[in-house]
């Protein structure tokens, strides 16, 4: 802001305030989507601010019958390319209409320890989904001489599949994944366990470092 804008606040209770967007006497507001996982569906992101009745659309004072058979029949659409279709006539509308100005989209980033195990990338999941997370070393680096004093699954970093072996096998499964690197994009062929020297990506050094202890053996690997 700047000089040419004074600024002054209320206090509401919220009683008072979540009937104030419903009376659009909101000239801005934060809007954010927490979609539930079995409700993951595009429909989901055009019915709250353009379907007539929602909350945002309401806050928004915005209505239009010609939106709501639109996004209506999108919903109905199985098939993909004419879902799209109807999509784009959607988001054409919304410009046409313009029922509100999108100030700006907010963007996040994820930071965690090394022994933060299972988190990936869900667009469905709000907030932390703590679920799938762990903690967890799930080898040592695979150029470390000793064995860090943290618990971990396997003294082998080499041993890709975990059966307490450094043989044929772990080089395979490391041919198979050859070429993929943890991103982003994620290659699919992508898996953590055969990036031995945890580069993020599946090459010759691995297959060299399995090489390097072929034969070797130590403790199998069970689940924490």
């Amino acid at each position: 802001m700047n000089a040419a804008f004074f600024l002054c606040t209320w206090k509401f209770d919220w009683a008072v305030f979540i009937v104030i967007p419903l009376k659009t006497l909101l000239f801005f507001f934060r809007k954010r989507f927490s979609i539930a996982i079995n409700l993951l569906d595009t429909s989901i992101c055009l019915d709250s601010p353009f379907f007539s009745g929602w909350f945002t659309a309401r806050a928004q004072g915005y209505s239009n019958p010609t939106m709501d058979a639109l996004i209506d029949a999108g919903i109905h659409e199985a098939d993909p390319d004419g879902r799209a279709a109807i999509y784009h006539d959607v988001q054409q509308l919304a410009v046409d209409d313009c029922p509100s100005v999108p100030l700006y989209d907010a963007i996040g980033r994820h930071f965690e320890q090394t022994w933060v195990v299972g988190w990936y990338y869900n667009p469905s999941y709000p907030g932390i989904y703590f679920y799938n997370l762990w903690k967890w070393y799930y080898c040592p680096h695979s150029t470390y001489d000793v064995c860090p004093g943290h618990p971990i699954a396997n003294h082998l970093s080499y041993d890709g599949n975990y059966d307490g072996k450094v043989d044929m096998k772990d080089i395979g499964f490391i041919c198979q994944a050859y070429g993929a690197t943890y991103g982003p994009p994620q290659h699919p062929r992508w898996h953590f366990r055969f990036d031995v020297n945890s580069d993020r990506k599946c090459d010759m050094k691995d297959i060299g470092y399995v090489a390097k202890y072929y034969g070797c053996t130590s403790g199998t690997w069970s689940p924490p």
